[in-house]
């Protein structure tokens, strides 16, 4: 999942990203 420089996530999009990361036990750490 990339994005354009400006450009934000919605939260659905981040609560399936961490969902994703979860079944794979996969740490997800939000950057700035």
């Amino acid at each position: 999942m990339l994005r354009h420089k400006g450009m934000y996530y919605t939260q659905a999009e981040i609560k399936e990203l961490i969902a994703y990361c979860k079944e794979r036990h996969i740490t997800f750490v939000p950057e700035n």
